[in-house]
């Protein structure tokens, strides 16, 4: 086995690209389709949304046939084939009239988009990184934001300008210009493939025995169901930005709307860089309940506001959810659970965590629907937050 040199690095520059392309740009900058189409077909809100929940719930659940996947067929063509199914049902997205259109392809999108985000890169840089991973995770994952502030911008422009079905056809190009690096450099998931040790490690280092060795009962511990919990309910904290558009129409501050989006997936950057700093001063613990706390702050002041500086204020503070669903949910998992189980625990944290995401950007639409606010939505999440900080407050750790 040879010293990998700077290839790691590469590939984690990559990995930028990638989820930028499958989860910054098509699920971080939604949320400034979902007005104009919606009140050019003439859905309700909710309705239109509900796209975006199969995407993301499809997205979840086929992380389960990821390792399945990847084991029978080569990293590089499932990535060109997702590549070119996902480009095609984008651009078809500008042509669709029909909702159950959306529907559908939406679930294309979700399935062949797992299989080059998340739990993809997730199990690449795992097995290139025996040092310095959580630094590395919280940067590849923070380009989410990074692409979901410039898509924001971007594609708000081009659909007050040109309409929602170019916006679509602008989401298309961009997808492929950060996903085509990752094709067309040439690296594999495992450095073992390509007879190179992870970096951080060398010949002859060995994991501790206990580390190799899966721990019984793990999915029944009281761990594994706070990190459930945590996964579900914060990660539904991070569906409520998509509706900022909306909600800052409801106070009459409409222009303020695509501002706090843009915000948002700045907290979204700055929240996983503090995370990993935090996490290597402080634990995963103890960055999570803080995490958490400046959600609650960031919702309450949202709640409350009356003026755009108010909202921005309250949207910052607000991003700090973004970091636990993205960074500390991993974190959390090599914190709380054994090297053999880490695999398995978080192929289910991120089912449930995608899940929680899906299912709050249909619910919180469908609340304002009914409520004609959404301050209803806010207010449930703030209860969501307050059981998750206190079931990670009484868990037990033990490893």
């Amino acid at each position: 086995m040879k010293d990998p040199g700077k290839k790691p690095f590469i590939i984690a520059a990559v990995c930028c690209g990638l989820m930028s392309a499958y989860m910054g740009l098509p699920i971080n900058a939604a949320g400034v389709f979902v007005t104009p189409v919606s009140d050019d077909l003439g859905l309700l809100r909710g309705t239109f949304s509900f796209h975006l929940t199969l995407l993301n719930l499809v997205n979840g659940f086929s992380a389960l046939a990821v390792p399945f996947i990847f084991r029978h067929f080569k990293m590089k063509t499932v990535y060109w084939v997702s590549f070119a199914v996902t480009i095609a049902a984008t651009l078809a997205m500008s042509r669709a009239s029909a909702i159950p259109v959306f529907y559908l392809l939406s679930v294309v999108r979700g399935f062949f988009g797992c299989l080059t985000c998340m739990m993809p890169v997730n199990m690449t840089l795992h097995n290139w990184f025996a040092k310095d991973l959580g630094k590395v995770s919280s940067i590849v994952f923070a380009f989410t934001g990074v692409s979901g502030v410039v898509g924001t911008q971007v594609l708000s422009h081009v659909i007050e300008a040109y309409g929602w079905r170019t916006g679509y056809v602008v989401l298309a190009v961009m997808i492929a210009v950060c996903a085509l690096p990752a094709l067309l450099y040439p690296f594999r998931m495992s450095p073992a493939e390509q007879g190179m040790l992870p970096y951080g490690r060398h010949e002859g280092d060995g994991a501790a025995a206990e580390e190799d060795t899966p721990e019984p009962g793990v999915l029944r511990s009281g761990r594994f169901v706070t990190l459930m919990i945590i996964a579900f309910f914060m990660c539904f904290c991070t569906g409520l930005a998509q509706h900022f558009p909306g909600y800052a129409g409801t106070l009459g501050l409409t222009a303020a709307g695509a501002v706090m989006l843009s915000i948002a997936m700045g907290a979204n950057v700055g929240s996983k860089f503090l995370a990993g700093i935090l996490s290597d001063k402080l634990g995963a613990k103890k960055t999570v309940l803080i995490l958490s706390a400046g959600t609650f702050a960031g919702i309450t002041v949202l709640m409350l506001a009356a003026s755009p500086a108010a909202l921005y204020a309250g949207t910052i503070f607000y991003g700090c959810c973004y970091a636990i669903g993205a960074v500390m949910l991993s974190l959390l998992a090599v914190s709380f659970f054994r090297h053999a189980d880490y695999d398995r625990v978080y192929m289910f944290a991120n089912v449930v965590a995608n899940t929680g995401t899906a299912t709050a950007l249909t619910a919180v639409g469908y609340i304002y629907d009914f409520t004609r606010s959404y301050r209803p939505a806010m207010a449930l999440c703030l209860v969501f937050i307050a059981i998750s900080m206190v079931s990670l407050i009484t868990v037990k750790k033990a490893r």
